[in-house]
């Protein structure tokens, strides 16, 4: 069959949908690294940067605009930036759940367990004093679970409530590591 038989029948391929997570940034300026083909990939919507050598760089063409892209297994690659977009949502989650572990704890990480284990190490005691009735909170839940951050200045002389979603949102941005506490009831 000939290349232009091929082109000629668009919808001969199957039809596919994306459905993985990957870590990627937006490339905002490309510097070029002296005496070298090496470029350094500037991500400055988040600070980072990232040297690329040349063999990168033919494999994968990129520009001002393109995103660098890190799949699970490592492998990394450049995509133009309207394709990402239109491909992929920022998790503004940073992929983390929310579990509620007892009447007075919530925490957000990767998975129960190790959430359990987490607060088992902060605490210091067994898994039947830290755990009662353990879940996962659905999204709906997660928007409507409110607390009060006591570290948070008052606003016009009342503290400022939030949603637990918005405690993992906040979490993720500052860079905390999971598992973390999301909020409790107890000091």
């Amino acid at each position: 069959m000939t290349e232009q038989a091929i082109e000629a029948r668009p919808h001969a391929l199957p039809l596919y949908q994306c459905h993985k997570r990957v870590r990627a940034a937006k490339i905002t300026a490309l510097r070029a690294v002296d005496d070298s083909e090496s470029l350094i990939l500037v991500f400055g919507d988040i600070g980072f940067e990232k040297l690329v050598g040349q063999n990168w760089l033919e494999l994968h063409p990129c520009n001002v605009g393109s995103y660098f892209v890190e799949y699970e297994d490592g492998y990394t690659s450049a995509s133009p930036g309207p394709a990402f977009e239109a491909g992929y949502t920022l998790l503004a989650d940073g992929g983390q759940k929310i579990y509620r572990l007892n009447d007075y704890e919530w925490w957000a990480g990767p998975d129960l367990e190790s959430c359990i284990r987490a607060a088992m190490e902060q605490s210091g005691n067994e898994r039947e004093d830290v755990v009662d009735e353990p879940y996962e909170l659905t999204d709906e839940d997660a928007a409507m679970v409110n607390f009060v951050d006591c570290d948070e200045p008052l606003v016009d002389g009342v503290a400022p409530k939030h949603s637990l979603r918005q405690a993992l949102e906040r979490a993720v941005a500052s860079g905390v590591e999971f598992p973390y506490m999301l909020g409790c009831t107890e000091a």
